[in-house]
């Protein structure tokens, strides 16, 4: 039976046009649909029969498997049992994107996910309901299909819709990254390389006060606590998870150490920062920093002074701020503690607070590891 073609304009297209696709994938059928990267074959994930018909389109064994498309970063990570708190940054910044993700799994299995960033395939995989699985619509050997007229080329009678629409806007493979806990290797080069990769692989929270003495280097520790006890994360493993925590202070110099009684203070909590050793902020720093958290008002305003562009990154702890504590008691230092203590959840609502932060902390509590 011959494929049937729709032929469709990725910029103005009624979703309606593609009912017939997302039935066919709901029924186990081969699909090509453009992406933005190449054409690809797609079939029902969850449906033996219809991995078969691709692997038999692909001509690849039952080893070789294959990546799954979903239409957003959250409906790409739910079904996994695993999913590592590194991979947060990575996924909001550079998803939908020509970008697969693939994340080892309990039991030694990995799965590899995309969110394609094409019209087309978005709504097309919407409109299925159903997981997608999908590969370059070529077949072993041949070069991917980047043009209607390449992909025309690989239709035959396994495939059951032919979704036509123009050139592939990038004309090449995604990136393939493999995401571990401690560890990411790149998989397949593409588009989106080492440099640009890298700094999405990790998220830095950074504390700024005044003088990185006291206030700053108390959240810090405090915060890399509490972090530890949210994630299930030994504090000093945090940094190998790609979960960063530092502090600096706008009038700071370099290498003082923390004043005696923030030592005491955070000591009695069972936190030592006495190893602690002031830095000034610097461009480097805050540019770096996926959240910058201000200890007052002051320092909101000498950050933004310096990089207006911060802004989006940039909150204070808590309205009123934490009170200065330099040079007083024990006692009000264990209150300025307190006052950071009750902003964490404001600063923790800013990390985790969308519904991708919230799966990927639902699933790290759950303790399902690979």
């Amino acid at each position: 039976m011959a494929a049937r073609t729709i032929e469709l304009d990725p910029d103005r297209f009624d979703r309606e046009e593609l009912v017939p696709a997302a039935e066919a994938l709901r029924a186990g059928q081969l699909v090509i649909f453009p992406t933005e990267t190449v054409y690809g074959v797609g079939a029902r994930a969850d449906d033996p029969e219809a991995v078969r018909r691709l692997r038999a389109f692909k001509q690849r064994g039952a080893d070789k498997p294959f990546a799954r498309l979903a239409p957003d970063a959250v409906a790409a990570l739910e079904p996994l049992a695993h999913v590592p708190p590194r991979v947060l940054p990575a996924a909001r910044e550079l998803w939908p994107g020509p970008f697969t993700l693939v994340l080892p799994q309990p039991g030694g299995a990995s799965e590899g996910v995309r969110v394609p960033q094409h019209r087309l395939a978005q709504t097309l995989l919407r409109l299925a309901e159903v997981p997608v699985a999908a590969s370059s619509a070529n077949r072993a050997g041949e070069p991917p299909p980047t043009t209607a007229e390449q992909a025309r080329r690989a239709v035959d009678e396994q495939v059951a819709v032919f979704v036509a629409g123009g050139p592939a806007r990038l004309a090449q493979p995604s990136t393939v990254l493999e995401v571990a806990d401690t560890r990411w290797r790149i998989l397949r080069q593409g588009l989106l390389d080492a440099a640009i990769l890298r700094p999405r692989l990790e998220t830095l929270v950074l504390f700024v006060c005044t003088g990185n003495s006291c206030r700053s280097p108390m959240a810090e520790g405090l915060f890399r606590a509490r972090l530890s006890e949210l994630l299930g994360i030994a504090p000093a493993d945090l940094a190998r998870h790609g979960l960063l925590v530092q502090s600096a202070g706008v009038a700071a110099g370099h290498g003082a150490s923390p004043s005696p009684q923030a030592v005491r203070v955070l000591a009695e909590r069972g936190i030592d920062i006495a190893g602690h050793r002031s830095q000034p902020v610097t461009e480097a720093l805050v540019q770096r920093a996926q959240l910058i958290v201000a200890m007052g008002p002051g320092h909101v305003h000498s950050l933004l002074s310096w990089w207006p562009e911060i802004a989006p990154r940039l909150m204070l702890i808590r309205d009123e701020g934490v009170a200065d504590p330099i040079g007083s008691s024990e006692a009000v230092y264990r209150e300025s503690a307190a006052q950071i203590e009750a902003g964490f959840d404001r600063v923790l609502d800013r990390l985790f607070g969308d519904a991708l932060g919230r799966l990927v902390l639902r699933k790290r509590r759950r303790g399902e590891k690979p």
